[in-house]
């Protein structure tokens, strides 16, 4: 079997000061932040045959954005562009793992 997981990619976490019970909270509920180091961490069992990641989404492209225009084009050359501003600007801010159990 597989197991997919996707999260946002060394998200930094923003705090604000809760009004009810006076305590640090995180904004959107997110209380760790990944990043493939930790997410291949997760699970270490004998029965893991594969692990394999993916960073994706350039904070570039989204700050500029480009999404605007590249909802016309095919997925591939979104995916292009995006590995393309990767390789010069890499700030991706998802990431996609999967883990491949062995058969049986």
């Amino acid at each position: 079997g597989q197991l997919i997981i996707t999260t946002p990619y060394k998200e930094k976490i923003t705090y604000y000061l809760c009004i009810h019970c006076n305590k640090k909270t995180p904004i959107n509920a997110h209380l760790h932040s990944f990043d493939e180091i930790k997410l291949e961490g997760l699970y270490s069992g004998d029965d893991l045959e594969e692990f394999n990641y993916n960073t994706f989404g350039n904070k570039l492209l989204i700050f500029l954005r480009t999404y605007s225009i590249l909802q016309f084009f095919p997925f591939w050359f979104w995916k292009l562009k995006d590995n393309f501003a990767n390789l010069i600007f890499k700030k991706p801010i998802h990431i996609i793992c999967v883990y491949k159990k062995k058969s049986l």
